[in-house]
């Protein structure tokens, strides 16, 4: 039986999704959802309120989306803490923890490593991922996505490596999972300059985006638009790549993206010397 909280916080949050998915402003979309959590958080059985917990956890992506400024970021680690918490003590079924319990551990460690704090962001990391396997019983492919935050983060070759190899072993089971995994490794093989293996692995990257798109939030329709934009730069097509960076550029701008209009930006300020990067996420 549902608490009281979840009773509010179930519908609103599906609603809020969808809202985000298509809004032309993602900041009413958060002051909505902020207005909501906060009468949840009132209600009976909130401590450990499943749907509660996921709309913190919606509320700290779309913060993290969104960037404004280092307190935002401060924000969203915080929710995410609650929101682990929260989960821990759930009643709800492992089907519906899984997937919500490692996204909000994953913007935990992104939010810190976004402040600069990259030794919080490894605690985060390694304390979350022992932490999920314990207390619910989490497999290797639940966790996929806190060990691939590892390997962006340390940038070691061998890593994208075993990250592209076992990307194959969930492409079915959990296609966001795998077009993720694609996707951090093709901005590494950008950024380290192999061109003629991103040019391999653009046609996989492209067809496992157009699988999962339709899931996908704005912010990950105009990262992956960014992504195709520096390709083509690196590729030998400036005039394209640049096109498409100004259609990235101006969905962020409209969209209130901070975080991604601050590396589209710098990719199209680099792109006259034809080696743009692909510059970390930090506020």
């Amino acid at each position: 039986m549902k608490s009281e909280a979840d009773e509010l916080a179930k519908p609103a949050l599906q609603l809020l999704r969808t809202q985000y998915r298509t809004s032309p402003n993602v900041q009413i979309v958060y002051a909505e959802g902020i207005q909501i959590l906060e009468r949840a958080t009132r209600l009976n059985g909130a401590d450990n309120a499943f749907y509660v917990a996921a709309l913190e956890s919606f509320l700290a992506d779309i913060l993290l989306a969104l960037a404004p400024d280092a307190s935002a970021i401060n924000n969203a680690r915080n929710l995410s803490d609650t929101a682990l918490l929260r989960i821990e003590s759930t009643e709800s079924p492992k089907t519906n923890v899984t997937e919500v319990a490692t996204h909000t551990a994953l913007l935990n460690a992104i939010a810190s490593k976004a402040m600069g704090d990259r030794d919080s962001a490894f605690r985060s990391l390694e304390t979350n991922e022992t932490r999920l396997a314990r207390f619910l019983d989490m497999t290797w492919v639940d966790l996929v996505s806190l060990r691939r935050q590892r390997v962006l983060m340390l940038q070691r070759k061998e890593d994208f490596i075993q990250l592209a190899n076992d990307a194959p072993r969930y492409r079915n089971s959990h296609p966001a999972e795998y077009y993720a995994s694609l996707k951090r490794f093709f901005e590494y093989l950008l950024n380290q300059r192999y061109i003629d293996l991103a040019r391999q692995s653009f046609p996989a990257l492209q067809l496992a985006y157009e699988r999962t798109s339709s899931e996908l939030p704005l912010v990950a329709k105009v990262s992956f638009l960014k992504n195709t934009g520096h390709y083509l730069i690196l590729e030998g097509s400036p005039r394209k790549g640049m096109s498409v960076l100004t259609q990235a550029m101006s969905a962020a701008v409209q969209f209130n993206l901070h975080g991604q209009a601050r590396q589209i930006s710098q990719l199209i300020q680099e792109a006259p010397i034809g080696m743009p990067l692909l510059h970390t996420f930090r506020i």
